[in-house]
């Protein structure tokens, strides 16, 4: 056993789960038998907090969580919130109409809620991938809570085309947007992210960066790998992710979560 490990962080979509959404018994098993030895193992996604909280739930982690690519900590034993970091995206009209302006579709996520205005097919697919049911409103600046996360979402080649613009359009506003999948563009609080909220679970837990382990796939993931004592990049993750990693794993479709626990831990 590799005694230097002492808490995990384990990105969702595209890591933990295989390409049709679902889990598999022997990671599950696995990250519980780390559990059972008082390693934190936590689920550090960009999934609003209530829909991770589920996943959760399923998979029987008992310990604490990063929702909302590092807007939220969560304590699921206390159900207390350690950190939250609110971008507060419908008090600012202009921000929000630079947003409605780009076309793409445009939700905001509070702690329990996701707000939305009326959608297609393809949007109302997407939501139930992701075991999401949001509110539909017709006026997003009516919205009367705290919002952490804005995300927009398009073809892979529109978000493309509004990454060139969107943070030279933003940067007038306390705010950071990027790209947390080939279709997704979050917009968020200027100091959130998972490398810091795993920089924040360090000192929470008295634990070194050393003694981490991060496990991710994609671009907001980069940071908590970097952060990280052992950065876990997944097989099937962009190169460039791959090179900032200390070690590559097998992909989400091939127990690449495993793998990599079982190459560090055993």
């Amino acid at each position: 056993m590799n005694n230097k490990i002492q808490m995990i962080a384990i990105d969702i979509d595209g890591t933990l789960l295989d390409d049709n959404y679902r889990w598999d018994s022997e990671t599950r098993d696995l990250l519980l038998e780390l559990q059972s030895t008082h390693i934190p193992v936590m689920l550090c996604t960009g999934r609003p907090l209530k829909a991770t909280k589920q996943i959760a739930r399923e998979m029987g982690i008992e310990s604490y969580l990063i929702s909302d690519n590092g807007a939220v900590v969560h304590h699921l034993a206390s159900k207390e919130n350690l950190s939250v970091k609110e971008v507060a995206v419908q008090r600012y009209p202009k921000m929000l109409h630079i947003l409605e302006k780009t076309g793409a579709h445009l939700d905001l996520t509070s702690l329990e809620e996701m707000y939305t205005k009326p959608h297609n097919q393809t949007v109302a697919e997407l939501y139930q991938k992701y075991r999401v049911s949001p509110l539909i409103v017709e006026d997003m600046r009516e919205i009367d809570d705290s919002i952490v996360k804005a995300t927009l979402f398009d073809s892979p080649e529109r978000i493309e085309a509004i990454m060139k613009d969107l943070p030279e359009q933003l940067k007038a506003y306390p705010v950071q947007c990027f790209q947390s999948g080939p279709t997704f563009i979050d917009i968020m609080h200027q100091e959130s992210s998972k490398g810091n909220a795993l920089h924040f679970m360090s000192h929470h837990l008295g634990i070194s960066p050393e003694s981490v382990m991060a496990i991710g796939n994609y671009y907001n993931d980069l940071d908590m790998i970097r952060y990280a004592g052992i950065g876990v990049a997944m097989g099937n993750a962009p190169e460039d992710i791959k090179e900032a990693a200390n070690f590559v794993t097998d992909t989400n479709n091939r127990q690449g979560v495993k793998k990599a626990i079982e190459h560090f831990w055993r």
